[in-house]
């Protein structure tokens, strides 16, 4: 099993930390798991980690900010001296554990989860470790943050950050950086908590946090102690620890709020869900967040939002006016919570659409994520749709496919105009441009008919230089290759169906010769250019399953459904593929400086094989059925015509070539 180290500063109660537990849970599906965590908090692990993940501690020791804040309150100078020397000894040992962690470890992927992280990553990790770095914060322009982006994140193979407006300004911060993709992935929920009866609400705006200067807790307390004499009835429940806690306390003192206004400090995780789901509405006054896992778990309680429009990805989560407020003043927060806070019928509309907007944006962020996936599925679904609706006139799954093509291509044309892209794209419409002229210079076609045919055969390489010109990080990478394996596996599967099921598509329909499945097209053509990228996708997909069944059995397959398609097409593609799947394995291995793995050389004589059995049972084959079918015709035709033309005084065989095309 691959391995995964995950990186953090701790495992206390946070968001941070909150991801990378969930994160970790997750991954210890597929790989095996270890967290370094520099600190061991008293808290740690606030959040549910699975069994399976290790869990290291890097420190024996912990910050010591408040002991060094209390000697210089005391005025204790010794305690000054004392905890100033163990402050540097403990940011000095968390920079060298590090370190030496990260250096220690020579294979599997790395993922860290601090900036600070990050840069020691890109400049001690191996070379044979894969780098990914997330960003959990709004980076905010800020001077030491582009700095860090532009100049110590070059050996980072993937930066996660997690919204999309965040990604395009980090790739432009990062242009001259060519090394480092960089993607967004947002937070997420793996549990939604059950839902509760809105009538059992408490009048309490609930708001968490770690209290910092950075969640804007001091402004929410000043604008609660403004509005509530308008609402006496209503209180402001603040839940978090931290070391503002003191200056928030004297802030409630000094508003006469103390009868209204309650820090509980820090709570369970389960405690926390089961406070919003007590209460009526969530307020977050942050200064700048990114995409706080707080929100979701509001959400995901029925709470309506009122919060403050920071950069970042808020707009993902809350829809002004609809699942909440976005403020961008005081007095808009103001307004906001007014509204909230005097109208029990909006609460309880607001609560349901942030309940499912939240389910929604799950699902949303989903497709968003694993949209090429499901794009290059669909495709060997619609041949099947084609197949079960088609007529005369065409079918629906064709023009689908039509349309998808030009979405996908002026989706990528906007997206990456790279010099490569815009010269694959002349080179295809070149192509097919000039088949179009010559066929106008003969005469020999209807424009509107060809153009249907252009359409259809320019459709894959139309889509291969799209999905080329998207595969700009190697999560998108990994979509287009399981894509392609996973409908080179449903073409298969479909294939076999038909033949058992005796309901599948004969090439040539007179003749009743070939199989093409259930795989066809907008106008039931092009069947055996289908099957031909079906053959190259399957023999790829061979090549990169682990999968030691498939990566044998689909070999085979390849073989039966190109056999018996009947067409020169398939069958000439068979040999090809079957003949250069080999040399292809040997250049990669030449290219790459590496040895051939053992199921690869089993795999490569596997074809060799195949390519030879293909040659020899080529006289018993449907193509070699149609060829002589074909010459017969051909050659009955031709002694007809020869008599037909003997009969009017010629002898054909005796005319030269001018002869022939005068008369």
């Amino acid at each position: 099993m691959k391995s995964l180290h995950i990186f953090a500063l701790h495992l206390a109660y946070g968001g941070v930390e909150k991801a990378v537990s969930e994160f970790s849970n997750i991954m210890a599906e597929k790989y095996d798991v270890t967290i370094h965590s520099v600190y061991k908090m008293p808290d740690s692990p606030a959040y549910p980690i699975d069994s399976r993940v290790h869990i290291r501690y890097l420190l024996d020791d912990i910050p010591n900010r408040k002991e060094f804040k209390a000697a210089v309150a005391e005025k204790n100078l010794p305690g000054v001296i004392k905890e100033g020397f163990r402050a540097v000894r403990i940011l000095y040992g968390k920079r060298s554990v590090l370190i030496r962690a990260i250096r220690e470890i020579d294979d599997g992927i790395i993922v860290t989860t601090r900036d600070e992280h990050s840069i020691l990553l890109s400049r001690y990790g191996r070379p044979g470790v894969k780098k990914i770095a997330q960003f959990h914060e709004d980076h905010a322009y800020r001077k030491t943050i582009v700095r860090h982006f532009k100049n110590n994140y070059g050996n980072i193979d993937l930066l996660v950050l997690l919204s999309p407006k965040m990604v395009r300004e980090v790739r432009e911060i990062m242009k001259n950086n060519t090394h480092t993709h960089v993607a967004y992935v947002p937070n997420f929920l793996v549990s939604v908590p059950s839902e509760t009866d809105p009538a059992h609400r408490e009048k309490t705006v609930i708001a968490v946090g770690r209290l910092a200067w950075v969640k804007g807790f001091d402004r929410l307390i000043d604008l609660f102690a403004r509005i509530h004499p308008a609402f006496p009835d209503w209180k402001l429940k603040i839940v978090g620890g931290g070391d503002e806690y003191d200056a928030l306390r004297s802030r409630i003192d000094a508003c006469n709020a103390a009868s209204y206004i309650t820090l509980t400090g820090k709570l369970a995780p389960s405690r926390v869900i089961a406070e919003m789901q007590r209460d009526a509405v969530y307020a977050l006054s942050s200064y700048t967040e990114s995409f706080p896992f707080v929100l979701l778990e509001a959400m995901s309680c029925s709470l309506p939002i009122a919060a403050f429009n920071t950069r970042g990805g808020l707009e993902m989560i809350v829809n002004d006016s609809e699942n909440g407020f976005l403020a961008e003043s005081d007095d808009a927060f103001l307004c906001a919570l007014s509204r909230l806070m005097g109208d029990e019928e909006l609460r309880t509309a607001m609560g349901k659409k942030s309940r499912t907007s939240m389910k929604k944006n799950n699902l949303l962020n989903t497709l968003r994520e694993y949209w090429i996936l499901l794009f290059i599925v669909l495709q060997p679904l619609l041949d099947v749709l084609a197949y079960w609706t088609q007529n005369d006139a065409g079918t629906a799954s064709g023009y689908i496919r039509l349309v998808l093509m030009v979405v996908l291509y002026v989706y990528a044309f906007c997206k990456k105009r790279s010099p490569a892209f815009l010269a694959a794209s002349a080179l295809i419409a070149l192509t097919f441009g000039l088949h179009i002229l010559n066929g106008l210079r003969l005469g020999s076609i209807s424009l509107s008919a060809d153009l249907k045919a252009v359409a259809r055969v320019a459709y894959m390489p139309v889509m291969a230089v799209s999905f080329a010109a998207l595969a700009d990080d190697e999560k998108k990478q990994k979509q287009i290759l399981y894509g392609i394996f996973l409908s080179a596996a449903v073409t298969g599967v479909v294939i076999i169906l038909s033949v058992v099921t005796d309901t599948y598509m004969p090439t040539y329909i007179l003749e009743n010769l070939g199989i093409s499945g259930w795989v066809t097209d907008s106008n039931r053509c092009c069947h055996s250019d289908i099957m031909a990228c079906f053959a190259i996708f399957a023999a790829y997909g061979a090549f990169l399953t682990k999968n030691t069944w498939l990566k044998f059995l689909l070999p085979p397959i390849i073989m039966v459904a190109m056999i018996t398609n009947a067409t020169s097409t398939c069958y000439l593609t068979l040999l090809a593929v079957l003949a250069g799947f080999p040399v292809f394995c040997l250049f990669r291995s030449i290219l790459l400086k590496k040895k051939i793995d053992r199921l690869t050389r089993i795999l490569m004589a596997e074809f060799a094989l195949l390519f030879a059995f293909s040659i020899a049972i080529y006289p018993y084959t449907p193509r070699h059925k149609m060829e002589e079918l074909k010459h017969a015709f051909y050659s009955d035709n031709e002694q007809q015509f020869v008599q037909e033309m003997s009969d009017l005084g010629y002898d054909i065989y005796a005319m030269s070539l001018e002869e022939k095309m005068s008369d």
